[in-house]
């Protein structure tokens, strides 16, 4: 990496993005920091001028960090993309790279590996935070170890929360905004779920939802109740 770059700081808490500026400000190799409180603010700077990397969150509306990448990887391919999250899950990492992020870091992470990892991904190489490095790589090796149908169990389970919010009348949005998904991934799960229940539309999920008595599932009712509430609200 030898040229300086420009750098975008992506993160709806200015206390955090004020810090993150400051040890960036002392990255000899960085030229220019602009900052955004949302995924709509860093549509808009990459629109107007030219950066090489965008350092975000995950968590921030109205644009969040997983439809953020997502929109940068289809109009900024040539733009980095690194998390810079609180979320310490394996899943959400992979999730954020296979969006296109080509990094990954803890906002508590040392503040030299911040420096290593824009190093790393402007080279052309991946980063992981180290503290969830071991945890991911551990990950891998069961993924490719274990048998098919023994993956499944998570993701068996996401469709059934899928399934019950669409029962509850709930669009692609806000369940994507619900389980915090990008809504991309949702339009995904929503697509298998079609197959998965042999349905054509909306209608036929709902069947399948009552037919299973997954719309009344009441341990699915405790966990989205907030989001149900609020959606009774808005009718």
């Amino acid at each position: 990496m030898t040229n300086r770059i420009n750098i975008i700081v992506a993160d709806d808490h200015p206390v955090f993005v004020s810090g993150m500026v400051l040890i960036l400000k002392q990255v000899k190799t960085i030229s220019k920091i602009s900052v955004a409180s949302n995924g709509v603010e860093v549509m808009s700077l990459l629109n107007k001028n030219k950066y090489d990397l965008v350092m975000m969150d995950i968590n921030m509306k109205p644009m969040d960090g997983l439809d953020t990448t997502q929109a940068i990887m289809k109009n900024f391919p040539q733009v980095k993309v690194i998390a810079l999250t609180m979320r310490d899950d394996v899943k959400s990492a992979i999730e954020m790279f296979e969006l296109g992020a080509t990094g990954y870091l803890l906002k508590n992470e040392n503040p030299d590996e911040i420096e290593i990892a824009i190093k790393q991904v402007m080279e052309g190489a991946k980063y992981i935070s180290q503290l969830i490095r071991s945890s991911f790589l551990e990950y891998l090796i069961k993924l490719k170890s274990l048998k098919p149908t023994n993956t499944t169990v998570y993701h068996q389970q996401k469709l059934r929360e899928i399934i019950y919010l669409i029962s509850n009348q709930f669009t692609s949005a806000e369940i994507a905004d619900t389980v915090a998904l990008a809504t991309r991934t949702i339009e995904d799960y929503r697509k298998e779920i079609l197959l998965l229940t042999k349905s054509h539309n909306t209608a036929g999920i709902v069947k399948y939802a009552i037919a299973n008595n997954i719309d009344q599932d009441p341990s699915l009712f405790l966990k989205f109740k907030s989001a149900l509430e609020k959606k009774v609200k808005e009718w």
